[in-house]
């Protein structure tokens, strides 16, 4: 799963984000509904890997994009914080959430 950023990033840069967006959102869509479908373990693993793929590509373009959208550096260094901090405020508020 480490490899499809490597790709993916790249691309975003020559191509621009939109359609990497758009490419991997289809493409996890499709391998989620192929994971729904799966009759046997086999297909289920493919289909997941491939999904993982897909879904690879919003967090290895998403820096770039709140890099884009936010000019100001400081600005722009909070909301890049703030996103990939993002992760561990929703672990944190599940552990204050359960009894």
């Amino acid at each position: 799963m480490g490899l499809f950023p490597l790709v993916v990033a790249p691309l975003s840069q020559w191509y621009g984000r939109s359609p990497i967006y758009i490419v991997g959102f289809f493409c996890f869509l499709a391998f989620q509904g192929g994971v729904a479908a799966s009759q046997n373990i086999q297909s289920l693993l493919i289909c997941r890997f491939f999904a993982g793929a897909g879904g690879a590509a919003f967090l290895s373009v998403a820096g770039g994009s709140v890099a884009d959208v936010f000019r100001p550096a400081n600005v722009r260094y909070l909301c890049s914080t703030l996103l990939m901090k993002s992760a561990d405020f929703d672990r944190e508020l599940q552990r204050s959430a359960r009894p």
